[in-house]
């Protein structure tokens, strides 16, 4: 088996023929136990992937501050925001996507869709997001950044319309949250 780029690996497996599996060994090995959770499960097969990790930080800014300037930075970054839950504390976009870059950033900086013949997926696939980063009040003072990134690629330039699940690098939250951070008042 080829490495794997970064900590993010998809796996395809068929189900046998005739629908039917043996039962499983009731033993299970380290790696077995440490194995990626399921992604998605179908008649074509198991996707294993990592789960969306966020990307936290504490800052000195008030959570108002904080809000209103994230609001700033999904606009530099050509992120429409279409989520904000004041509720919940949570602002983004559940449902966009981009090609080749997001802000300053590769796509494949960003995301991890694996490797196909003619490079990384991430660069020359359409990739589809939900980017929400949370804000709250953190209990030692200042408020706690959370941004999350879930991602899919789908290869538009072929007949296939599947989507597949890409691994975030955490970069783009990362920078989401400094950027947040470095325009807040009370850094």
């Amino acid at each position: 088996m080829r490495p794997v780029a970064k900590s993010v690996m998809f796996v395809l497996a068929a189900l046998p023929a005739g629908g039917c599996a043996r039962p499983a060994a009731t033993v299970e090995t380290a790696a077995e136990a440490s194995a990626a959770p399921v992604i998605l499960a179908d008649e074509r097969g198991i996707v294993l992937g990592q789960r969306a990790r966020s990307q936290s930080m504490t800052i000195k800014a008030s959570p108002v501050a904080a809000w209103r300037v994230a609001k700033r930075v999904y606009e530099a970054l050509s992120i429409p925001v279409t989520h904000e839950n004041p509720t919940a504390h949570q602002i983004g976009n559940k449902d966009f996507w981009k090609t080749r870059s997001v802000g300053p950033l590769r796509m494949a900086e960003v995301v991890d869709c694996g490797v196909g013949a003619t490079g990384r997926k991430a660069d020359y696939y359409r990739i589809y997001m939900t980017l929400v980063t949370t804000i709250g009040a953190h209990a030692g003072g200042g408020t706690l950044l959370q941004t999350t990134l879930i991602a899919f690629g789908q290869d538009v330039s072929g007949g296939n319309a599947d989507r597949i699940p890409c691994g975030s690098s955490g970069i783009l939250e990362s920078l989401i949250n400094e950027s947040i951070r470095d325009n807040s008042v009370g850094k």
